[in-house]
């Protein structure tokens, strides 16, 4: 949310049990989600006060409502917008949102969930096996170990914020 908005007007899911420390790890990770389908803003079943993490790279701007993103099948998103591979992950546990350029050497990768190490989402590629943090991008063990993910710029805002200032989305 920006400074102005106040957070009490806005439509987040209601704030999680504190999960410090908790860990939970799927061997082989939770299915993988694939571009999911878009419709324009006009057509988008969302309210205003509904929370979306925004992304506009070379023209082309995208919202991800984050009460669509819920459970580990749909907490990440492997989409393309403008000329980028890109993965929208979002965290309901620690309520973090991010997205990555998801390729290497020219290559797309394809992430999902594979559960959760200490409180932080661990994500997963589909080509190596490799698990990522998700709150820095750093691959954490695996082929890819001691790689990162270029972080995109995003936007985290209410839907009626980013339709008003990115009315082709």
């Amino acid at each position: 949310c920006s400074a102005q908005d106040d957070p009490s007007d806005v439509n987040i899911a209601p704030l999680p049990e504190d999960r410090t420390g908790y860990t939970y790890i799927k061997p082989g990770g939770f299915q993988i989600n694939y571009n999911r389908e878009f419709v324009p803003a006009n057509k988008a079943e969302l309210g205003a006060k509904d929370i979306v993490i925004g992304v506009n790279l070379d023209g082309e701007a995208r919202a991800y409502p984050v009460n669509f993103m819920t459970g580990p099948v749909n907490e990440v998103v492997n989409d393309h917008v403008g000329k980028s591979n890109i993965t929208v992950a979002w965290c309901s546990v620690d309520y973090s949102g991010v997205v990555y350029h998801r390729e290497f050497e020219g290559r797309p990768y394809h992430f999902g969930v594979m559960g959760m190490d200490n409180g932080v989402m661990v994500l997963y590629d589909r080509q190596t096996g490799s698990r990522w943090n998700q709150l820095v991008g750093k691959a954490v063990s695996g082929q890819m170990e001691g790689e990162r993910l270029r972080t995109l710029p995003s936007t985290l805002t209410s839907w009626e914020q980013w339709r008003e200032s990115h009315p082709e989305t």
